[in-house]
């Protein structure tokens, strides 16, 4: 046998070999990440992770699982402290709302402020504009790399001793609101008595009486069961509630380029089917608190406009915390 002969059967037998090997090599071994959200399993934001979960696990052929850990679990309940785990990478990554940005960057105040953006047409006017982008740059300084904005629809108001149409109804209630100043202060200058509470502790308190109402997104409320222990919601869009997609900095310098255009580009789907998702779910939701026995009113713009006047010193109170150029600007693309 020739010398080129013995080197072709040697070549074709190591190649034999390699394939042999190469089939029964283990696959990349998938990696598991822990995603936080606030709300339970009926939520949108539920809805919204699931989705991401399973779309990266598909678009990443398996590498990438997630698992959702919803009711703030990873942080016993506590959303600031959620916030911090995100930055630290004890959570991967996590809705949070722009509220619990608020808490650790004044600027996330921006999009909370009371009538700020009227309709849902100025919410996506100002999430998906260039003013949206300076507030994702705010979440990089923090320590999160943002993937996308997503809502939880406006926010209305419940409680359980009048109908609420008019700024003179709100004299005295008891109102629980987020710990956030700005709506303490938002609330004292509508004339109500307001006062900050754990959401975990929302649904003893109402039931208990020890807190008159609420304020929440209609999806918030209803996952959560507060019209169970609620007689009247009054619809009037004064804020509306914004959810963040984040990943921990570090965490997110680690994945490699494409990995982070898969994440990327599913989280812009995403947010976008939450958004939309949660405006769907408000008005079935609605049914869903009437058949439940609460009063609900829809205020019309009238009703609403009588209570712009009393919140402009929130405006003049806040300005040089949120800085007054962003505030401007999310207030001129806001109010188009």
């Amino acid at each position: 046998m020739s010398k080129r002969n013995m080197a072709m059967i040697l070549l074709v037998v190591l190649f034999a070999f390699s394939f042999i090997i190469l089939s029964h090599a283990p696959r990349a071994i998938a990696k598991t990440y822990k995603f936080s959200i606030t709300l339970s399993e009926l939520s949108p934001w539920y809805a919204g992770t699931k989705m991401f979960a399973d779309l990266v696990k598909a678009r990443t052929d398996g590498k990438i699982e997630i698992d959702i850990y919803p009711n703030q679990q990873l942080s016993g309940g506590n959303l600031v402290k959620g916030l911090q785990m995100l930055q630290t990478g004890a959570i991967d990554m996590a809705f949070n709302s722009s509220i619990h940005f608020s808490l650790v960057d004044p600027r996330f105040i921006v999009v909370s402020m009371p009538w700020i953006m009227p309709n849902y047409e100025a919410v996506d006017r100002v999430l998906d504009g260039p003013v949206g982008k300076e507030l994702m740059n705010c979440c990089r300084d923090n320590k999160i790399e943002p993937l996308g904005m997503a809502g939880d629809g406006f926010r209305q108001i419940t409680n359980n001793v009048k109908e609420i149409t008019k700024p003179s109804d709100l004299n005295g209630l008891r109102m629980r609101i987020p710990g956030l100043k700005m709506y303490i202060s938002t609330f004292k200058h509508l004339g109500a008595n307001a006062s900050a509470m754990n959401f975990a502790e929302l649904y003893g308190a109402l039931q208990r009486g020890a807190m008159d109402g609420q304020e929440n997104p209609i999806s918030t409320i209803v996952s959560a069961k507060l019209h169970e222990v609620q007689k009247y919601c009054s619809l009037w869009n004064y804020s509306y509630h914004v959810i963040i997609l984040g990943v921990n900095k570090k965490l997110w310098e680690s994945f490699d380029k494409i990995t982070q255009k898969i994440l990327r580009e599913t989280a812009k789907e995403v947010c976008f089917y939450e958004r939309m998702l949660a405006r769907k779910m408000d008005s079935e939701l609605v049914q869903t608190m009437i058949k439940k026995g609460v009063k609900v009113t829809a205020l019309t713009q009238e009703q609403i406009e009588a209570f712009i006047p009393l919140i402009q010193p929130v405006y003049k109170e806040f300005a040089p915390i949120i800085g007054t150029e962003l505030l401007e600007k999310f207030r001129s693309v806001g109010q188009q």
